[in-house]
């Protein structure tokens, strides 16, 4: 932007140089032009007073020597009696040229070698007449034009110069205070709920950093709205899990007793991390890695145990060897608790699941495949807040968003065991203290 600036600044400027210097240029030419014509007719007429008077030819000569362009050899007086007056080089003009100019008895100018020549006749007395010629080099009037040219050509490039370095220095303020809104948007996106930039620049960009502080203010503000109705509501539940706890604990001892108090300690466990997640500093996204083989084998043992309750046929693999991503335990276990809770209830009891990982090079996929009735719409099915088996719809989402946020991907597809597949694929990280080779 600096430089698009500055460009359009130099063209304006060069557009104005040429609008004036053009006309200039041949004004100068012409007033050239004009000064050499006006000298040449000044001296003639002088060197007609003079022949006015006296035709003798030294005093024609002293009055020759007065004058600066006859010092210069540019003067030329042919006398009555056809004598010449001057330079030794002697007139410019034609013969021709000077009988007609003595016959008409009018002035003229005539071109000639390197300039043009001009002869006045002078009548002195009883019909003779004289003829002075003045030579008007081009020499000079071509020096003289370039000079004007030079300077304004000079003029031209100053003006350009200056023009570039206040552009230069206008955009600077611009690019400035645009730059510092950009970095302040990247970091809110990033999940800085506290940048604001200082509104500076030209009044729009102004009014763009007053209108961004309002707007990261109002996002901050709706944040924390949000995040604590999520703990409210979390800790709303606290009550039905006591009252859950309490029937559990007055079961009879056995297996399904002990079920039960295991499952209702891991409801209240996962209520009472909602409700400290949702008190943290947001962040986009937590730092962290995990031995996701370790993770899936313990996620996979909790539920291994309402598997057997359903009797469906429950398989995992691709967990005796340890592999490392960079996702967080907690967010891993958040994604597979979300995809085989999505398995046990929407699909029949007795319909196989089997989970496992299979390594690839540089990462690795987590398959969750069931015997169910399948995805249908698997497009529709990842959209947040979208199901089509009267669900929230949060499951998959919840697992796309994961793997997105950690260079990863998820995939819906059809199940060899009949149903669907949803496979999550991660980068893979290298253990702590281990040599590359």
């Amino acid at each position: 932007m600096r430089r698009t600036l500055v460009w359009v600044a130099l063209a304006v400027t060069a557009l104005v140089i040429v609008g004036f210097a053009v006309p200039l240029a041949w004004f100068a030419r012409y007033t050239a032009t004009e000064r050499d014509q006006s000298n040449a007719h000044r001296d003639a007429d002088a060197i007609a007073a003079v022949l006015r008077v006296t035709t003798d030819p030294r005093e024609v000569a002293d009055a020759l020597a007065a004058l600066p362009a006859a010092n210069r050899g540019l003067v030329v007086v042919r006398l009555p009696d056809g004598r010449l007056v001057g330079p030794a080089s002697g007139p410019r003009a034609s013969a021709g040229q000077w009988a007609a100019t003595a016959t008409s008895g009018r002035a003229g100018d005539f071109p000639v070698a390197g300039g043009y020549a001009h002869l006045r006749p002078v009548a002195v007395g009883d019909g003779e007449v004289a003829v002075a010629e003045v030579y008007v080099p081009e020499a000079d009037a071509d020096r003289r034009v370039r000079t004007a040219w030079l300077g304004l050509l000079g003029l031209a490039a100053i003006l350009l110069v200056a023009a570039a370095l206040l552009a230069d220095r206008l955009a600077r303020q611009v690019v400035r205070s645009s730059t510092a809104l950009a970095v302040a948007a990247e970091r809110l996106g990033s999940g800085d709920l506290g940048v604001r930039v200082v509104p500076a620049g030209p009044v729009e960009t102004q009014t763009a950093g007053v209108a961004f502080n309002a707007m990261a203010a109002r996002i901050t503000t709706l944040l924390a709205m949000e995040r604590e109705l999520v703990a409210d509501l979390s800790h709303r539940l606290r009550t039905p899990l006591t009252v859950l706890r309490l029937n559990a604990a007055s079961l009879p001892a056995g297996p399904a007793r002990d079920r039960v108090v295991e499952a209702s300690e891991g409801l209240s466990s996962e209520v009472d991390g909602i409700v400290a997640r949702a008190r943290r500093p947001l962040v986009v996204r937590e730092n962290g890695s995990c031995d996701l083989a370790e993770v899936v084998a313990g996620r996979t043992a909790f539920w291994a145990v309402l598997a057997e309750d359903q009797e469906r046929g429950w398989h995992r693999y691709g967990l005796d060897v340890p592999v490392r991503v960079p996702v967080p335990a907690e967010s891993v276990q958040e994604v597979l608790d979300a995809l085989l809770s999505n398995v046990f209830h929407h699909t029949p009891h007795g319909a196989a699941c089997h989970v496992g990982l299979r390594r690839e090079r540089g990462a690795v996929v987590l398959a969750v495949d069931d015997a169910g009735p399948g995805i249908p719409e698997p497009e529709l099915a990842v959209r947040r807040g979208t199901s089509g088996g009267q669900s929230t719809g949060l499951g998959l989402d919840i697992a796309r968003r994961v793997a997105d946020a950690y260079g990863g991907s998820l995939s819906v597809t059809s199940s060899p065991l009949g149903g669907a597949r949803i496979a999550l694929r991660l980068p893979t990280v290298s253990p702590p203290g281990a040599r590359s080779a």
